[in-house]
């Protein structure tokens, strides 16, 4: 917050010398200041307010769940904005003199300066959301310096091709600034959306969460077809129930859940169980619409015991058995 705050104030007073300078050099008048003006104003607040929010708005997702995020990501975030927005209002405004044709150097300087700020910022930022994406631990050391000497050639690389001859093309910086923008803007999006979801970038990378959501709503999917069709189907008019054996469990976390149509009559069949070792297993407990009832150990020691169960609702109902977690004595 801070770092935005800051980089906002200089931006401001950066862009206002901008201005004075434009103006002395190219003799602009009051109507061509008035104009730069809310130029600068419109680009500040559609380019570091409403897109920065969006910005600022996943920094704050991403420190959530990752707490070893470097703190000077987000001034990286700030700079980025405050030389986007700045060159795109340097782009609209004259800087050319009026008795001339060609801009005023020292001006185009300090816009070819920016924009080569702005792609050094925009390979960052996307490095940064793409080694995201793929579940990359980039704020670990070993790929924090990896970043680190890479990118140390970049910016200087960039003023090196720019003081060669014939090796500066304004296109293909424009070009280059665009689509780094698109690039991370694109990659940020895609994560906010999985943060908002539940996705955590520490256990599995932005593709395996995809996948398996996609999972998780086709269950859900599949789920309420099957629900749709038992509604539809007739009552079963059997006058045995069905037979279910309950196999033996022998584990806390073992459960079995059976489905039951309206009108339908099951018979649960429990096997005796010799498997049975802990003390603190006690029986069975079994489910009905949130009432329970219990199936001991004691008579499941020499004999099958039988439960039955008639759904008479007209929705169908589950029936949930799994092996008594309870303990009656210390």
């Amino acid at each position: 917050m801070i770092s935005r705050i800051v980089f906002g104030t200089v931006l401001i007073f950066f862009s206002g010398w901008y201005e004075l300078s434009t103006a002395r050099v190219c003799k602009k008048g009051k109507g061509e200041i008035f104009r730069d003006v809310i130029v600068f104003l419109l680009s500040f607040v559609i380019i570091y307010i409403i897109v920065g929010n969006f910005y600022f708005h996943f920094l704050e997702l991403l420190k959530e769940e990752i707490k070893e995020l470097p703190s000077y990501l987000s001034m990286i975030f700030s700079g980025f904005l405050s030389i986007a927005t700045f060159r795109s209002a340097s782009e609209l405004i004259r800087i050319t003199k009026r008795d001339e044709k060609e801009e005023d150097s020292g001006l185009r300087a300090v816009k070819i300066g920016t924009e080569m700020v702005m792609i050094f910022l925009g390979v960052l930022i996307s490095l940064v959301f793409i080694l995201l994406i793929l579940g990359i631990k980039w704020w670990n050391y070993k790929y924090k310096t990896i970043i680190y000497f890479t990118l140390a050639g970049i910016l200087p690389w960039m003023v090196i091709w720019f003081n060669l001859p014939r090796t500066y093309s304004p296109r293909l910086f424009k070009f280059l600034t665009i689509f780094f923008s698109i690039v991370h803007l694109v990659c940020g999006i895609l994560c906010a959306k999985a943060y908002e979801k539940g996705w955590d970038p520490m256990r599995e990378n932005y593709f395996e969460f995809v996948e398996r959501k996609k999972k998780e709503e086709k269950e859900k999917i599949l789920a309420s077809e099957r629900e749709r069709v038992l509604r539809k189907l007739p009552p079963r008019k059997a006058v045995t129930p069905r037979e279910i054996l309950i196999p033996r469990m022998i584990y806390f976390d073992q459960r079995k859940i059976i489905e039951v149509r309206p009108k339908e009559k099951v018979r649960l069949v429990f096997l005796p169980n010799y498997s049975w070792v802990w003390e603190s297993i006690l029986g069975y407990e079994i489910f009905i619409d949130g009432i329970r009832y219990e199936v001991s150990r004691e008579e499941l020691k020499e004999k099958i015991v039988v439960r039955d169960f008639e759904n008479s609702d007209d929705v169908p109902k589950k029936i949930i058995v799994q092996v008594s977690k309870r303990v009656l004595f210390e």
